[in-house]
């Protein structure tokens, strides 16, 4: 019978599967590491269109966008700026509820629940759970949202291998997984690092 991280990604392997292969398995690997550890994360972002892009964008700016409501703001990158757009960055949730029906102890002021969705305030209480996927998601190479500036984006985890998106725009791509620290690329006949 598969494990708790087996079961896990499934539920994401939809919106997985629109990640670049490159991706993939860090995401498959960042999900079980959580699991391992009771804490159940699911894929709620993964590739998005343009218009898709900028309708999140559109979030909390007037028609010219400018910020109006920065409460609203989901994204400071306009279309054809989103790391998502190519599919080298996935957003995470909590998954609902633990196995004792809690929602990992945290109050409803402690994290915004949408459905069986949750996203740990991390202002709150939920701070600490947060810490604790952004490790395991280090762990495998991925940087996380939460270091950004001016709009730290927890649940956000992306791999560019160096480069940024004007590259990813020019047609550049990342050529090694994440967690691969070597100066060259990455041997193909040999598997990535764990």
């Amino acid at each position: 019978m598969p494990g708790p991280e087996f079961t896990q990604w499934q539920k994401s392997a939809g919106k997985i599967a629109t990640l670049d292969p490159l991706i993939q398995l860090a995401c498959k690997d960042h999900i079980a590491r959580c699991a391992l550890e009771g804490i159940y994360v699911m894929v709620t972002e993964a590739r998005r269109d343009s218009a898709y892009q900028a309708t999140l964008y559109a979030k909390g700016r007037d028609a010219a966008g400018k910020v109006v409501d920065r409460s609203k703001v989901v994204t400071n990158a306009p279309p054809g700026w989103s790391v998502h757009e190519f599919g080298f960055a996935y957003d995470l949730a909590i998954d609902g509820v633990s196995e004792e029906g809690k929602v990992y102890g945290l109050s409803a002021q402690d994290s915004l629940i949408d459905a069986k969705v949750t996203w740990p305030n991390p202002t709150g209480k939920g701070l600490a759970l947060w810490r604790r996927v952004v490790a395991r998601g280090e762990a495998v190479g991925m940087q996380s949202g939460s270091t950004f500036p001016g709009l730290a984006d927890w649940p956000h985890f992306q791999w560019l291998d160096g480069l940024k998106v004007s590259d990813l725009r020019a047609g550049k791509r990342p050529v090694n997984p994440p967690g691969w620290g070597g100066g060259e690329e990455f041997p193909l006949d040999k598997d990535p690092p764990k």
